[in-house]
């Protein structure tokens, strides 16, 4: 019971973790990921390519959750699957294909999961934190005071439905991201209000999309990216196009399509948190999903 594998079904990406428990956390063993883009054609129906994509990352993960002998298998859905139509056929399909049942998780749910993982490493002790993870179909915020999550909320607008909804060419221009932001921060009303209440000090993203970001050599945990450095990163590809943020070294060739909108994303939460850096945490939802797991498990040995 020292082993568990999680896996994440998210809009663009399909994520496994298998971890063990050890004193004072979690020690990662096997980490993998497939972009799956189930919304590539839009959130409300996942197409056929798009399960085609979702199932081979299910074999890929079945073989490897066999390998590590973590029969112990914990799995949800998040964004994709509490829109589509037919997601839950394809979760019948699942469970039929691998005998896995999946947790349909709510946008709530989710930040609570994130905020878990985030904490594993990252000392949100002393402090006030606003966490944020950019998914496909959803953003989570999460504030955190001196160790306590204070509030959390999920917004339906990730960088798929962004991308999907608001660009109308796969490059931008100034004008193009004065208005963009103008609608996103619309839609971020709730977490402004909050904020002023909170005065979070330091932004926080976790994993994802914040990996791009920082140095991949890095495996020691957190790493801190000043305001500045986002700011040159996203002025060197902002105006590109996909083709040419493709041939961008640190940008993943399967991250050159939708990595504009989180880099909007990014920069709005920047503005919104006054945040002078980023704390880039490698540990989210799986990690917590993890974490929450060995907590259950330990509760029913007492």
């Amino acid at each position: 019971m020292r082993k568990v594998s999680v896996i994440d079904l998210g809009t663009n990406t399909a994520h496994l973790l298998i971890a063990e428990q050890i004193e004072g956390g979690l020690k990662v063993l096997k980490k993998k990921r497939h972009y799956t883009f189930l919304a590539e054609s839009g959130i409300e129906q996942i197409t056929i390519e798009a399960q085609n994509r979702l199932f081979f990352a299910l074999a890929n993960f079945d073989l490897i959750v066999k390998e590590f002998k973590s029969p112990n298998c914990v799995i949800i859905g998040t964004e994709a699957f509490r829109i589509a139509e037919n997601g839950g056929e394809i979760l019948r399909n699942i469970k039929q294909e691998y005998g896995w049942d999946v947790e349909i998780v709510s946008g709530n749910r989710e930040a609570i999961l994130i905020y878990k993982g985030v904490r594993q490493v990252v000392n949100l002790t002393v402090g006030n934190f606003a966490i944020m993870d950019i998914g496909g179909g959803s953003v989570e915020f999460v504030i955190s005071k001196n160790g306590k999550l204070e509030w959390k909320k999920s917004f339906p607008i990730g960088i798929a439905k962004i991308f999907n909804n608001l660009f109308s060419n796969n490059s931008l221009t100034s004008r193009d991201l004065l208005k963009h932001s103008k609608k996103i921060r619309n839609v971020f009303l709730p977490l402004e209000i909050a904020l002023k209440k909170y005065n979070p000090a330091t932004l926080i993203g976790a994993a994802g999309s914040f990996e791009i970001l920082i140095n991949k050599t890095n495996n020691s945990g957190s790493q801190v990216i000043n305001k500045d450095v986002f700011l040159n990163k996203m002025e060197e590809i902002i105006n590109l196009s996909e083709e040419e943020r493709a041939r961008v070294s640190w940008i993943p060739e399967e991250r050159a399509k939708y990595v504009t909108a989180a880099i909007l994303l990014i920069r709005i939460a920047l503005d919104i948190t006054n945040s002078k850096k980023i704390i880039v945490s490698p540990f989210s939802l799986e990690e917590g999903l993890a974490a929450e797991w060995f907590e259950k498990q330990k509760a029913k040995r007492i």
